[in-house]
């Protein structure tokens, strides 16, 4: 074991392992995942129950809080799904938009490519005729 170590073998492995559980000093790093329970018993709480506001002790919640706040939740919701909306049809043009650019690219390179081969196919004929014309002369044969 390394002689300046403070910690055991024992606590660098607990540690290691709670570091690879994305824990720290036992404690979680991150807000832990809630359960549907506990998410409804949290919104009950937001909006209070029927049987009153918990943070003002009220024996029965007024419907105009209760309206309020779930006016003000569908307003958010509301909101939110706007967005998302928008940002779904930003994304959904601009992958409209990469794909018809990757299409013409390709269409752009198919039609070069098309050229150089013609090009090409006629260097070839017009080297191939100039070889013959050229063996007519150098063998006195009439081409």
């Amino acid at each position: 074991m390394y002689q300046g170590a403070t910690n055991s073998v024992f606590q660098t492995t607990v540690q290691q392992s709670l570091l690879r559980l994305v824990l720290r000093s036992r404690r979680l790093v991150h807000a832990p995942m809630l359960t549907a329970s506990h998410q409804q018993r949290r919104l009950e709480f937001s909006l209070g129950t029927a049987t009153g506001h918990p943070m003002r002790g009220d024996s029965q919640l007024t419907s105009l809080d209760k309206n309020n706040a779930l006016r003000e939740i569908k307003l958010r919701l509301s909101y939110l799904q706007g967005k998302s909306t928008t940002m779904s049809v930003i994304a959904h043009q601009t992958e409209k938009e990469w794909i018809s650019a990757n299409e013409k690219s390709r269409q752009r390179m198919s039609q070069t490519e098309a050229e150089g081969t013609a090009k090409q196919h006629a260097a070839r004929l017009e080297e191939v005729h100039l070889r013959a014309h050229h063996s007519c002369f150098t063998t006195s044969e009439r081409c």
